[in-house]
């Protein structure tokens, strides 16, 4: 009866399809529409492990166990760059609170710049309860940092955390240091970070980063993992995604450069190194240059999982709130 006014069958159903589609874009907001059906995915601070069952129950159980009984052994430093994530940045301090108590001792570093929200806020209370915890927090506006690109300007800032690493006496005793995106959606597996501590003829290991978008599996970080080729293509994967292709419980991938949104690196392995965003001018991801020569031991863990949710707020920059909200509407899927 509404659209008995409305002349035409075809225009009739014209308009009908659009309002299902404005009412799907109203159910979906501004994040993924894989976030809006599985929400309990992406707001909880303790990972869904049951929900990626591993190809071998029992071999996988194994690693896990001997990965923490070592874990319980060492210490790590646990780095990550923020900026205006203050809605996800409770969860992420959850989880990274948890990841570090299963380590004999953790610190933590994080490096925030310029955010418009209550980011440094949180970030400072987070320091003055846990004195575990290291803020450095500055501007950006007046500096030569600026012009650079945004992977230039990422090195610059993971530099940042390194050089403390290096040249604190605090972290000497140190063995390994976590580095995690602090807008991860869905967080990350302890288990499979414990599958990484099974074994440990290793420099670095990246993560299986999940993404859903279109409600298809994908690999997430593909910019800076190298080579790509170890995800086949074809039509099948690009209608379901190339996530499928990965299973926890599988061996390791060696790989040349790999990130996921938590990687691990073996401390004394990279206290030599610095992240760069460019080689002899060419704009590559900062991870890509920590090991640019490809000489350190780099390989991405099936089962080290990350769920990426909705992030790449530069995606959705248009220069003002409203046109930022538009586009995650329109564009984010």
């Amino acid at each position: 009866m509404l659209f008995i006014f409305v002349p035409g069958e075809k225009l009739t159903i014209l308009l009908i399809i659009i309002l299902l589609f404005i009412c799907l874009l109203l159910f979906k907001g501004t994040v993924t529409l894989h976030e809006r059906l599985f929400t309990g995915l992406y707001n909880s601070a303790e990972f869904p492990e049951d929900r990626f069952p591993p190809v071998d129950h029992n071999d996988f159980q194994k690693k896990v166990v001997e990965g923490y009984e070592y874990m319980r052994g060492v210490k790590v430093v646990i780095c990550g760059l923020t900026k205006d994530d203050a809605p996800i940045l409770p969860l992420t301090i959850a989880r990274i609170e948890k990841t570090g108590g299963c380590f004999r001792d953790y610190r933590v570093i994080v490096y925030e710049n310029d955010s418009r929200d209550r980011t440094p806020d949180i970030l400072k209370n987070w320091q003055a309860v846990n004195t575990k915890v290291k803020i450095i927090t500055e501007s950006i506006q007046n500096s030569p940092i600026r012009q650079l690109s945004r992977t230039e300007r990422l090195a610059c800032f993971r530099n940042r955390y390194l050089r403390i690493i290096k040249e604190s006496r605090e972290y000497a005793d140190y063995d390994f240091v976590i580095v995690a995106d602090m807008d991860l959606k869905g967080g990350w597996s302890n288990d499979g970070i414990a599958t990484s501590f099974a074994r440990l003829d290793w420099d670095i290991v990246a993560a299986n980063s999940i993404g859903y978008h279109n409600l298809r599996k994908t690999y997430y970080d593909m910019f800076a993992l190298l080579p790509k080729n170890i995800f086949k293509t074809g039509l099948v994967y690009k209608i379901f995604g190339e996530g499928w292709q990965l299973h926890r419980g599988d061996p390791l991938i060696r790989i040349w450069s790999g990130f996921g949104g938590l990687a691990i690196y073996r401390k004394e392995a990279i206290m030599s190194r610095q992240y760069s965003g460019s080689i002899n001018g060419a704009i590559i991801c900062e991870h890509i240059g920590l090991n640019a020569d490809n000489s350190l031991r780099c390989f991405l863990n099936p089962s080290q999982i990350t769920i990426a949710g909705t992030q790449e707020k530069k995606k959705y920059k248009s220069g003002s709130s409203w046109g930022n909200v538009l586009q995650k509407i329109f564009f984010n899927w």
